[in-house]
């Protein structure tokens, strides 16, 4: 794995995979929807729809189609938070047209008007989609009220309002700041040589960019100080559905993957504990990091009538994990273990290693090397883990997002002043 950084802050990463027959071209643009206004959210979903739509070479979606076919490429793209991603997949000896495809793509893209049209009524179709379901409502409730001051209150689709809004020269103007040198990360893995690599990209990426100023994105702030907060909705459910969250880990912390590692042995010993409950129906833990910040999640579907008493009881028995230590202890290394492999499956795997590395690289901003998360995964210990959950999970910090029945939760008040 070798990390190149040309003389106008272009990044490019590269992990040689001669065993494999295929390869993979991932380019991330920094920016994503968090740095959009929220008058034009959902630009940046709509330059990843857009871009498949045909370019100078291609100048239709079928013709750019057909030839990604003749070529064997199977193209991607997927606008994320903090960067907009195209993946390119390949045979080993096409990993030319893929890195050329992908310039194409990026700085060629055609933009046609009727394009822009048919994509807005797509998106406006899936908003109102989104509007019926509850875990993307959830999640947007818990991000207003977490990261207000923050991009991540916008969501990916944007809304009704702020589509219609959007117009071509917008979209081009937000496309334009994302193609910026120190904006560009681009990571290639499988079967390449990384000789050959360097020059393909020096001759299209580089050179398209040498000139370029750079362009600030805004990245998400830290958010300092959030206080706690509950969101309810009265929403016509049949089972009550609850988000319970806690500011943790931002992408760049060395403890993220703690947090990562102790969320399934918190949820396996829950799960024992709460499941023979005749109301409780799913529980889900999980960390989601971001650039600057992130959140720890208790996703929880109980009935509504006995919504109140599962909440007391699983927040009862998140405070006495924290009581008691060792509780967790017995679950914590068989799933550090399968964790482990899991990631390293996965990094076997051209397509996923590329998408880490470009990851890693677009958010934490330094150098990436696979051996050092392995050695940081294999150092974190149960107790380390155990210390940097305590520091996460704070009452006073917490957050509930709740859709279904009226619901009382007066027993809050004691859970978090004691």
């Amino acid at each position: 794995m070798a990390l190149s950084t040309f003389s106008n802050g272009l990044r490019l990463n590269i992990c040689e995979m001669p065993e494999l027959n295929t390869a993979t071209v991932c380019v991330n643009l920094v920016g994503g929807y968090q740095g959009e206004m929220a008058l034009y959210n959902g630009m940046c979903e709509m330059i990843s729809r857009l871009i498949l739509c045909g370019t100078k070479t291609y100048p239709t979606k079928m013709e750019l189609n057909r030839a990604a076919k003749q070529h064997g490429l199977v193209i991607k793209t997927t606008c994320e938070v903090e960067f907009l991603q195209i993946e390119i997949n390949c045979l080993k000896n096409k990993i030319d047209k893929a890195i050329e495809f992908a310039y194409d793509i990026i700085f060629n893209s055609n933009f046609d008007d009727a394009d822009i049209l048919s994509i807005k009524n797509q998106m406006k179709a899936e908003i109102e989609l989104n509007k019926l379901n509850p875990t993307a409502y959830l999640n947007q409730l818990t991000n207003q009220s977490m990261f207000a001051r923050t991009g991540l209150t916008n969501t990916k689709l944007g809304n009704l309002k702020s589509i219609d809004r959007i117009t071509k020269d917008m979209l081009l103007a937000q496309l334009s700041r994302y193609i910026s040198p120190k904006n560009i990360v681009i990571s290639v893995g499988g079967a390449v040589q990384a000789n050959t690599v360097l020059e393909l990209v020096n001759n299209s990426f580089y050179l398209g960019t040498k000139n370029m100023e750079y362009k600030q994105i805004k990245y998400v702030s830290q958010v300092l100080d959030f206080e706690g907060f509950i969101n309810i909705k009265n929403r016509p459910y049949h089972q009550s559905r609850v988000q319970i969250s806690f500011p943790s880990m931002a992408f760049k912390s060395e403890d993220k993957y703690a947090m990562q590692l102790i969320a399934k042995p918190l949820e396996n010993y829950l799960k024992k504990q709460l499941g023979s409950e005749r109301y409780f129906k799913s529980l889900v833990v999980f960390n989601e990091c971001y650039a600057n910040n992130g959140k720890f999640v208790f996703e929880v579907i109980a009935d509504s009538e006995n919504v109140e008493e599962f909440l007391q009881k699983l927040l009862s028995e998140i405070k006495g994990v924290l009581a008691n230590r060792e509780r967790l202890s017995s679950e914590f290394k068989a799933e550090k273990n399968a964790y482990i492999t899991e990631y390293v499956l996965n990094s076997e795997k051209a397509d996923n290693l590329v998408k880490l590395c470009a990851n890693e690289l677009t958010l934490a901003k330094k150098e990436y090397l696979l051996s050092e998360a392995f050695a940081s995964l294999a150092d974190v210990t149960y107790d380390d883990a155990m210390d940097v959950l305590e520091e996460v999970i704070d009452f006073s910090k917490i957050n509930i997002a709740y859709l279904g029945k009226p619901v009382r939760l007066e027993f809050l008040r004691d859970l978090i002043l004691n």
